[in-house]
C-alpha cells in the first residue's frame, strides 16, 4: 500500500528554466543606444554638410558651378559634338573652354586636321585659319605661317586722308602728307612688313608680328603695343584693325563690332574706312559694321570675294573672276564699277575708287576735282592706294606715282625709290 500511495501522488516537476529576460533587454536597449548615437552624428553631419552647402552657395556657389560644373557639361558635350562628327563645332567647344583639363590639346589637334583638309583641297586661306587656331599642335605654327604668306594681301604702301605711307626694301617707313604728333616715330620703325594709313595716325607690322603706331591717339587707335601674332593690319580714321592667325581681329581705337564680335571670326584680310570697318572672311563672304548711314555696310550678300577696300563712305569688294562690286554712296560715281575686269587689287578713297588690272594698268571712277582718277596712262604698276583727294601706284621697279590733291604734299611719293615690292 505505501509504495502504491507513493506513486499515486506524483512528485513536484522542476521548475523550468526560465529565459534570462534582464540580460537581452541590456543588449538591446546598448544597441538601441548606439544606434540613436549613429543617427544623431548623421543628422548632425547631414546639418553640417547643408550648412556648408548654403555657405558655399551663398559666398562662392557661382565661382564653383562657373569653375567646376558648368566646364564639366560643355567638355561632354564637346566630345559628344566630336563622336556626332561636327568637328569644326567640337574643336570651337574645346577652345571655349581654354585650360580646363585637356581641351587645348583637343581643339589643337581638331584644327589641324581640318587645316590639312583644307590645304589638301586647295583652299590655302582656310587652312590658314585653321592652322592659326591649332596653337601650338604639332608644326601648326609653321603651317600657319606658310599658308598667311600666300593668302594675306599686306600692304606696302598705303593713303589716307592727306597721308601717304610706304614700307622701304630696308624694312623703315617713309612718309609724307599731313602732319600729325609723333610722325617722328615713324623713322625710327625698324624690321617692318607691312604699313597702314588712317586719317591722322599710321601703322607699321613688324616682322616679329607685332605692330607699332604712331599719331593722333584720342581714342585710343596707336594703343597697339600689347598685339602679337598680328598677319595684317588697317587703319581708318578712329581705329587700327589686326588680323590675327588665327583669324580673329583685334580692335584699337573706336570699335564698331559690340554684340556682332563673335561672327568676326574666320578673316583673311580687313579694311577700315573713316566710320566703317570691313572684314573678308575665308569663304569669300563679308561682313561690314559701323556707320552705315550710306548703306557702306550692305555687303551680306557679297560672294567669291578675294579683296576688300574701305573709303570714307562706301566698300569695294575685288571678286574672284577679277570684277569688282561696291556699295554705299555714290554721289559721285565711286561705286560704278561693274564694268570693270581683269582686276588683281582695288582701292577706296574718299570719294573716288581705283582698281589694278592684271596687266599693271589702273582704272578709277569717282570724284575726279583734283585728277585723282588721272590714271589711265599708269604702267607697270603693282600696287595701289587712295587717300581723300590723291591716288598713288607702286611701279615693279619701287618707284612711286601719285596723282590728285597735293596741298600738303603727300604726292611727293612720286620722289620715293626703294619701296618694298609686294
Amino acid at each position: 500500500m505505501a509504495a502504491t500511495e507513493l506513486n499515486t501522488y506524483p512528485q513536484e516537476a522542476p521548475p523550468a528554466e526560465q529565459p534570462i529576460k534582464n540580460e537581452k533587454s541590456k543588449a538591446e536597449k546598448k544597441a538601441e543606444k548606439k544606434a540613436r548615437r549613429k543617427r544623431r552624428r548623421k543628422r548632425f553631419l547631414l546639418v553640417l554638410l547643408a550648412v556648408i552647402a548654403a555657405l558655399v552657395l551663398f559666398f562662392g556657389g557661382r565661382k564653383l558651378y562657373k569653375k567646376v560644373l558648368v566646364p564639366f557639361v560643355h567638355y561632354r558635350q564637346a566630345a559628344s559634338l566630336l563622336k556626332e562628327g561636327s568637328s569644326e563645332e567640337a574643336a570651337a567647344a574645346f577652345e571655349a573652354l581654354g585650360t580646363y583639363r585637356d581641351s587645348a590639346a583637343r581643339a589643337g589637334e581638331i584644327w589641324y586636321t581640318l587645316g590639312e583638309a583644307q590645304l589638301a583641297q586647295g583652299n590655302v586661306g582656310q587652312a590658314a585659319v585653321l592652322f592659326g587656331r591649332a596653337g601650338t599642335y604639332k608644326d601648326a605654327a609653321g603651317k600657319s605661317a606658310d599658308c598667311w604668306e600666300k593668302t594675306v594681301q599686306r600692304l606696302t604702301l598705303d593713303a589716307a586722308g592727306m597721308l601717304t605711307l610706304a614700307l622701304k626694301t630696308d624694312g623703315t617707313a617713309a612718309v609724307v602728307g599731313a602732319e600729325f604728333t609723333g610722325r617722328g616715330e615713324l623713322f625710327l620703325w625698324k624690321g617692318l612688313k607691312a604699313v597702314a594709313a588712317g586719317g591722322a595716325h599710321a601703322v607699321g607690322l613688324k616682322s616679329d608680328a607685332t605692330v607699332v603706331a604712331a599719331g593722333w591717339n584720342a581714342y585710343g587707335q596707336c594703343d597697339v603695343a600689347n598685339w602679337k601674332d598680328i598677319v595684317s593690319v588697317a587703319a581708318g580714321g578712329l581705329q587700327t584693325v589686326g588680323l590675327r592667325k588665327n583669324g580673329e581681329v583685334l580692335i584699337a581705337g573706336r570699335s564698331f563690332l559690340d554684340d556682332d564680335a563673335p561672327a568676326w571670326r574666320d578673316l583673311i584680310a580687313v579694311a577700315a574706312g573713316s566710320l566703317h570697318m570691313v572684314g573678308l572672311k575665308s569663304d569669300g563672304t563679308v561682313l561690314a559694321a559701323g556707320d552705315n548711314e550710306s548703306g557702306q555696310c550692305e555687303v551680306s550678300a557679297w560672294n567669291s570675294i578675294t579683296g576688300v577696300a574701305a573709303g570714307e563712305a562706301h566698300t569695294v569688294g575685288l571678286k574672284s573672276d577679277g570684277t569688282a562690286v561696291a556699295a554705299g554712296e555714290n554721289s559721285c560715281g565711286q561705286c560704278d564699277v561693274t564694268g570693270w575686269t581683269g582686276l588683281i587689287a582695288v582701292a577706296a578713297g574718299g570719294e573716288h575708287t581705283v582698281g589694278l588690272k592684271s596687266d599693271g594698268t589702273v582704272v578709277a571712277v569717282g570724284n575726279n576735282e583734283d585728277g585723282q582718277c588721272n590714271v589711265a596712262d599708269w604702267t607697270d604698276i603693282v600696287a595701289i592706294a587712295a587717300g581723300a583727294y590723291h591716288t598713288v601706284g607702286l611701279k615693279s621697279d619701287g618707284t612711286v606715282v601719285a596723282v590728285g590733291n597735293n596741298d600738303q604734299d603727300q604726292c611727293a611719293a612720286a620722289l620715293w625709290s626703294a619701296v618694298q615690292v609686294p
